[in-house]
């Protein structure tokens, strides 16, 4: 059995976007949405800090060119 078989439900796993652009992060965000998973979205890295430090994703999907805080800090 792998990974994919072995989750049996998407609704229970949450993902966090994490992307300076809003048209990726609505087009992510409901490509996600449609195969069952739950997507937050955060639109800068700080804010994302703020999300995972409340109440931690199972994932985090982030653009490493953002303004501010970039995806390697």
């Amino acid at each position: 059995m792998d990974l994919y078989e072995s989750i049996t439900d998407l609704s229970t796993c949450i993902i966090l976007l994490v992307d300076d652009n809003p048209t990726n992060l609505s087009v992510l965000s409901l490509a996600l949405k449609q195969v069952g998973f739950k997507a937050r979205v955060a639109v800068d890295g700080e804010s994302a800090i703020e999300q995972v430090e409340e109440d931690p994703p199972d994932l985090i999907l982030m653009d490493i060119q953002m303004p501010g805080m970039d995806g390697f800090e």
